[in-house]
């Protein structure tokens, strides 16, 4: 079977649309994300995946990290889709929280518009084998702040955005992945999602 890594590298781009993403990546993150806390949700920098109808959500400070999970996930569960591979945005509703893809954003997922509900959360990073550790609220807040767009300098926004993160921390089962590159991780997804 051919590795799931395995795609040739496209021509590389232009200077000048090197510069224009730079643009478009700024102002997205300035005028759209940041200003997302006003009306109670959030942006993570996470993989989003769909297991179920269920959102999961695969945070992880590092885009390499993302980018590989995505590649695991549509090599090992091709009839789930990923959403996003690097922005998904969260919104409370009524009892439950509502995850959807960055629709400015480009990375490769599947966007869309279409919330499905967050099942769990799952804080990604590579290691020699593949564990599962179930996080604290505490600790399951520092790393969504940590894979947060966070609205600085603006305090309201900013006390919104950490009111949607603690509300998360604690209503969202949290854990911490870390994966080996196979199937194994998928299993230890499926044992926590009802």
């Amino acid at each position: 079977m051919a590795s799931p890594f395995d795609r040739s590298p496209g021509p590389p781009l232009p200077p000048w649309k090197l510069s224009l993403i730079g643009l478009s990546t700024l102002l997205r993150t300035r005028f759209f994300l940041s200003t997302l806390p006003a009306t109670g949700a959030i942006a993570i920098h996470a993989c989003g995946v769909l297991h179920r109808d269920q959102a999961i959500l695969l945070p992880a400070t590092s885009p390499r990290t993302r980018h590989t999970f995505a590649i695991l996930w549509r090599a090992y569960r091709p009839s789930s889709p990923v959403l996003s591979e690097g922005c998904m945005i969260i919104r409370p509703d009524v009892d439950r929280f509502l995850a959807f893809a960055d629709p400015s954003e480009e990375s490769g997922g599947s966007p869309s518009w279409v919330p499905a509900c967050l099942a769990a959360i799952f804080f990604i990073h590579r290691a020699p084998v593949t564990s599962l550790l179930p996080l604290s609220q505490a600790h399951a807040m520092a790393r969504l702040v940590a894979c947060s767009t966070l609205p600085y300098p603006d305090l309201p926004l900013t006390h919104a955005a950490f009111e949607t993160t603690h509300s998360l921390a604690t209503r969202i089962p949290c854990a911490e992945l870390s994966f080996h590159p196979d199937r194994h991780s998928f299993e230890h997804i499926a044992s926590w999602i009802p």
